[in-house]
């Protein structure tokens, strides 16, 4: 009886989680891109996990994007706001238990009050499995990006499940020398 109890909690998880959509069917990679570019407002929530040489953490996060502007809310998981970040064209805010901080760039204002080195302008495309153009990219033998190479970063996309009338990614990794960052999209919305 000792047995059966922790089994069926185990075949009972396994149950509920799902398997990672890895597509096989070929693609035309250019009608892809050119769709994933006219996605232009959309809203993402996951988990987030930043990795580097001194610190290692882990967030709930809600990312809203539109044209000219952004906002990316990071939360502990029972739901404590954590820090609250905006790029509109002129300004970046971040507002923390600390304080409220404005600067230029959303990236350097992270940095500087978070030493998270995380790069936002890029993220905002990259987290659609969407190059910019800059990228060095691998494609899987399907025609799906499976990899970008920018400036010291690699990115690479793990789980793509289909989202409305496309297939975006729900696991992206990001590396550069001893940086992890790990985002899994638990929720897409898209325009």
């Amino acid at each position: 009886m000792k047995f059966i109890v922790p089994s069926l909690i185990i075949l009972l998880l396994s149950a509920c989680s799902s398997r990672p959509f890895l597509p096989d069917a070929p693609l035309d990679s250019q009608l892809h891109q050119q769709q994933l570019e006219k996605i232009t407002n959309w809203q993402i929530e996951g988990r987030l996990a930043y990795i580097d040489e001194q610190q290692k953490h882990s967030a709930n996060f809600t990312w809203q994007q539109q044209p000219t502007m952004f906002s990316l809310d990071l939360r502990t998981f029972i739901g404590t706001s954590i820090l609250h970040l905006e790029q509109q064209p002129q300004v970046a805010t971040l507002d923390m238990d600390e304080g409220h901080y404005t600067a230029i760039n959303a990236t350097e204002l992270l940095t500087q009050l978070t030493g998270w080195r995380i790069p936002v302008k890029q993220l905002r495309t990259w987290i659609k499995g969407q190059t910019t153009g800059l990228e060095k990219v691998t494609w899987s033998d399907s025609g799906w990006i499976s990899e970008l190479r920018y400036d010291g970063w690699t990115v690479s996309y793990n789980n793509y499940q289909p989202v409305k009338h496309t297939v975006l990614p729900h696991e992206i990794r990001l590396k550069k020398q001893q940086r992890r960052i790990i985002l899994r999209i638990n929720q897409w919305q898209t325009n």
